[in-house]
């Protein structure tokens, strides 16, 4: 199994896209999801931020950042920032329950597989629940190129 994917370590502009298609649906929700969500804020990053930023980990960061504001503005969460939030954390768990796995490649292959179907599960109740939850799960969590959410790429 590769190590840990870190986004902090990756310099976007070295990356070659091999689907810019795709990585425009992706920003595109993501600013949607995050607009939505806070359009202060959104304002504040400015546009395209997230063509020239693309990491997992700084968009966790914002949007947690984001969550706490909300909840400090507020008082308490809107649906669809709870359900965001809700999807920041099953990701976590399940990644941090992937990375610390110990067995044999055979099984942290399965394991990570069975792992990968669970969250891919959990994600989608999310979604079905929340368009705005949904755009954020499949512009940021989703993106993460270390996991395949239950889908077999070969």
């Amino acid at each position: 199994m590769s190590e840990i994917f870190d986004a902090s370590e990756v310099n976007i502009e070295q990356l070659v896209d091999t689907d810019p298609t795709e990585s425009a649906e992706w920003r595109a929700a993501f600013d949607a999801a995050l607009k939505a969500a806070n359009p202060a804020y959104a304002a504040q990053l400015g546009p395209n931020t997230t063509k020239t930023s693309f990491r997992i980990d700084k968009y966790l960061a914002d949007t947690r950042n984001m969550i706490a504001y909300l909840r400090e503005r507020d008082g308490e969460l809107s649906n669809d920032a709870a359900l965001i939030e809700a999807s920041i954390e099953l990701y976590t768990e399940y990644k941090t329950s992937i990375a610390q796995f110990a067995g044999t490649s055979s099984e942290r292959s399965t394991f990570k597989a069975r792992q990968e179907a669970l969250m891919a599960s959990d994600f989608q109740d999310i979604k079905n629940a929340s368009p705005n939850a949904k755009l954020f799960i499949e512009a940021v969590l989703e993106s993460d190129p270390d996991y395949t959410f239950g889908v077999d790429n070969g």
